[in-house]
């Protein structure tokens, strides 16, 4: 599966919440606690947050999925192929995991208002130490036709009033290290 998606900076979130009802169907709600892992030995200098994070452990209400991401960015746009899998037993993956060589190495924490609109979800999110984001996404069995999808989000965007100097091109993780994100810990 691939996901194609870009986000945004918001200013306001309860003015886009307001839009978003208008123009999307309110899918639900959820705090998502995402653990990236990286090799044994790696500092956070020293990853290449596109190419180095293989998988992270999301752990969101009573469930926890584990997902690999081969990533791609084109001019704000993402395009990840994704691979995921639910794992009952997280404190037992995170012990797999440090046995296979790999380490939590940063940690994202954001709360997400969910939405649908056609083909699109779209998430607004509260990104702990990083603030409000409009994230829109697509899935796709193939990353056939991205012009096409960042034009569609680029439309979404434009309905909602947010401008194109909003759009943010680093991952989560990388302006999570760049703000100084503490180690990650366990809850």
């Amino acid at each position: 599966m691939f996901e194609i998606e870009m986000k945004a900076h918001l200013d306001d979130p309860a003015e886009i919440r307001e839009k978003l009802e208008r123009i999307a169907a309110f899918t639900g709600k959820a705090r998502k606690r995402d653990h990236y892992y990286a090799p044994l030995g790696y500092t956070l200098d020293r990853i290449d947050w596109a190419n180095d994070v293989p998988f992270r452990l999301r752990e969101t209400g009573n469930h926890a999925f584990v997902t690999f991401k081969r990533k791609r960015r084109r001019a704000g746009l993402e395009i990840n192929e994704e691979i995921e899998f639910e794992v009952s037993d997280p404190a037992a993956f995170d012990r797999f995991a440090h046995a296979i060589g790999f380490f939590p190495c940063i940690t994202k924490e954001k709360i997400s208002e969910r939405f649908r609109r056609d083909d699109f979800t779209i998430e607004l999110n509260e990104v702990k130490g990083l603030g409000w984001f409009l994230e829109i996404e697509y899935l796709s069995e193939s990353p056939n036709d991205p012009e096409r999808i960042r034009a569609r989000i680029h439309e979404i965007f434009a309905m909602l009033g947010i401008p194109p100097e909003a759009i943010e091109p680093r991952y989560y993780v990388e302006m999570l290290r760049e703000a100084g994100s503490p180690p990650p810990g366990r809850a």
